[in-house]
This record gives C-alpha cells, structure tokens and sequence, in this order.
C-alpha cells in the first residue's frame, strides 16, 4: 500500500549504498570529507571564541501582574508566558547594557582600569574608545590582564568587546597603560561617542566634558 507521498514503504529505505560505506576504510572518509565543497574544513582559531552552552535555567516565582496586561498577552495565543519572558529579557538587556555603557565611560574619562567577564573569560583592560560598530555599541580597549582564548602578550593586547557581552563590569585602581598605534583609525568603533584622545573626532568635548549630541 502507498502513502500520501504515492511512496511504498519499500521506497523509504533510499538509496544508500551502504554495503559499499561499510567497507570504507577511515581515510577513505577523511579524503571525502576534505575534497567535499559543501562541507569545508574548519581551523582551530576558527573555534578560538567558540562557547559551548545552554538555554537559561527556568525559575518559578509567585507573581502579581495586572490583569489587562495578563489578558492582552494571553491574547497573542499559546506561550503568552514566553511572549512576557522576552519582554523582560529585552527591558533587562537594554537596562544592563546602559550600565556597562555607563561603567565605559567612567573609565575613559577618568583613566581607570576595568575589570568584567566576557565570553566566559575574566579581563582587564583599559578603555580608549566607546561608540557604534557593525549595528551594535562596541569597546576599544586595551588589555593588560586577566584570561584570555588565547596567550595574552606580555605589553597587553588590544582588543574589541560589544557591550552587549560585558558581565559585571567594576572600577579598578591600578596603572592605566595603551598599546602602540592608538592614534591610528580602528575598525572596531566607527562611531564614535569617547575617545581616550582628546583630540580624537567624537562627540564628547573634553574641555567642556560634555556631550555634543546624545549618545544613545
């Protein structure tokens, strides 16, 4: 008897040789597996920033909300609770990441070290350079400690966070230091809001120490 697909259950075993697959020595399929187009080889820096991780954990918690809000969600249909845990999770991201944004500037205007974790690893860094890049606000700093991907030079590092990633960000007495070639235009931050450099093209006036326009 055929199915809806007009298919016997016969016609559902494929194609496959699988006979000839088994006899297939391990590099015979190492061989496929390179000269395959569709499938190219990966690198290992390609994995350098790789996480591994999972969905958050789920809490329950005893709740009051009003009840035209409870209603306008239910409204939207099934998983109306998942509609107002992504509400949440938007307002606590924006809010999270207007205060990195607050702890950046700090840093820059008073030459402080900065201390978070990123991607899973502990920094410390100092920041020079804060403002948009690639649709997202983004930090240029310099790295001088903490853990890295990869082997963290001696002299420090330079290097580019988005804001959107920075956990925990803390004040940190200590040297602040810069790498060589500051004065030179970075990809990382296209617009730019601070500048370590005074006489950087931004929109903070470090005479007046104001803003020239808003920056977020």
């Amino acid at each position: 008897m055929k199915g809806r697909s007009g298919l016997s259950p016969k016609d559902h075993k494929g194609r496959t040789d699988w006979k000839r697959i088994a006899k297939l020595s391990d590099s015979d399929i190492e061989r496929m597996a390179v000269s395959d187009a569709d499938n190219p080889a990966t690198k290992k820096e390609d994995w350098a920033e790789a996480l591994i991780g999972a969905p958050p954990r789920k809490t329950p918690v005893n709740a009051n909300f009003d009840i035209d809000v409870v209603q306008w969600f239910k409204s939207l249909g099934r998983g109306y609770q998942a509609h107002m845990n992504a509400v949440l999770r938007h307002y606590m991201e924006v809010h999270r990441t207007e205060h990195v944004y607050e702890r950046c500037v700090e840093a820059i205007v008073q030459r402080r070290l900065l201390t978070f974790r990123y991607q899973g690893f502990y920094r410390v860094v100092c920041p020079h350079v804060l403002g948009g890049g690639k649709a997202t606000l983004r930090l240029l700093a310099f790295q001088v400690g903490g853990e890295s991907s990869q082997p963290l030079p001696r002299d420090g590092l330079w290097r580019c966070f988005s804001l959107d990633q920075i956990e925990g960000p803390e004040l940190q007495q200590g040297k602040w230091r810069t790498g060589d070639n500051h004065e030179r235009p970075n990809t990382c931050v296209v617009d730019v809001h601070i500048d370590v450099n005074s006489n950087a093209k931004q929109h903070f006036d470090w005479k007046s120490m104001t803003w020239r326009e808003p920056a977020l």
